[in-house]
């Protein structure tokens, strides 16, 4: 479960707010004390407890296969997946769904990945490494089928699949944005 951290607020001693698109981080500075932190709401009646019927403003089922993690910008969630396909291939797609009303825009195909690629551990997915939202861009890394830059539309602004490698396991590596720099892992057994 993801916590959107600008309803919550965390009392520290020694800490600092860092504001990263439209996520809030707080990273503390200084020695732990090992204490657990409390954390403390500033809306009266967030639910405490909720299932499939209690306490949820909408569902909304996924289309595929994936471990990445949702990351939010305005309105609209953005997760991967990894469709099956009938030729035991996968469509790798970026989901963006809106946050308002749950609903599923329609995917935004990537990159094809062939029956006969590489597999991957029983554990993992096609779709595991979270994509990174910097600015008015979202970067999602499938690994060794490629990486790609979209728009927070879904519009593609490239995509990068010539830097092929066998997989150990599969990717699990999120990708990083430091300055003009995009960074992701590479875990392989040799290079292709």
């Amino acid at each position: 479960v993801k916590v959107n951290l600008q309803k919550v607020v965390f009392r520290m001693t020694s800490a600092h707010w860092i504001w990263v698109a439209n996520w809030v981080l707080l990273k503390q500075i200084g020695p732990s004390s090992g204490d657990q932190l409390p954390m403390v709401s500033l809306w009266d009646g967030l639910p405490t407890q909720w299932d499939s019927e209690r306490n949820i403003k909408w569902r909304c089922e996924l289309p595929g296969e994936g471990w990445s993690s949702p990351v939010v910008s305005g309105n609209q969630v953005y997760l991967t997946a990894a469709v099956p396909q009938a030729n035991g291939g996968y469509r790798l797609v970026l989901l963006i769904v809106d946050a308002i009303s749950g609903r599923l825009l329609p995917a935004v195909e990537l990159f094809t990945q062939h029956a006969d690629a590489p597999g991957i551990h029983t554990k993992n997915s096609h779709a595991s490494p979270t994509p990174i939202i910097d600015s008015d861009y979202i970067y999602l890394h499938f690994g060794h089928q490629g990486t790609a830059c979209c728009r927070l539309d879904g519009t593609v602004v490239w995509r990068n699949s010539e830097l092929a490698y066998r997989p150990v396991h599969g990717n699990g590596g999120s990708p990083v944005v430091t300055k003009s720099r995009l960074i992701f892992s590479r875990d392989r057994k040799s290079v292709v």
